[in-house]
């Protein structure tokens, strides 16, 4: 404690190397790869392999890019204040609201999208095709 309260402008490190891994893995994946796997199947067929050997590598040189930034400004809030250095304070402010209402709002909507999807894949007799709103059987299940 005592060298936190000495160099209180240090960032404190309170995750793993393990654990902002699988934090990053899981955002960048989304709940989206499982309702995506099915449009891709259906629109692109066999070339959508393609799609899922090319993404992560073009992905990697996205990751390499911020690691780079960061090594050269450890800052606290990473690419929402690396605008400010290229771009100036206003798009700086433009981006980080754009991840408030990214990180606010997509979390919820990926649930609902992943359940809405379940329960349409695997429980069609609790939902109403034509409404999507729930049946009896889906009001007694929401009930229980």
């Amino acid at each position: 404690m005592a060298s936190q309260s000495q160099n209180p402008a240090r960032l404190k490190k309170h995750l793993g190397l393990s654990d902002l891994l699988f934090i990053g893995i899981a955002g960048s994946i989304g709940g989206a790869i499982f309702y995506g796997a099915q449009k891709v199947a259906a629109n692109a067929g066999p070339a959508g392999i393609l799609a899922y050997v090319l993404a992560p590598i073009l992905y990697i040189f996205v990751a390499l890019t911020y690691l780079d930034i960061v090594m050269d400004f450890p800052e606290a809030g990473g690419p929402s204040r690396f605008a400010i250095y290229s771009h100036g304070q206003a798009t700086s402010l433009i981006n980080g609201m754009a991840d408030l209402i990214w990180y606010l709002f997509i979390p919820p909507l990926e649930s609902y999208v992943f359940v809405a999807l379940v329960i349409h894949e695997f429980f069609p007799q609790v939902l109403n095709p034509v409404t999507g709103n729930l049946t009896l059987m889906g009001e007694l299940l929401r009930l229980q």
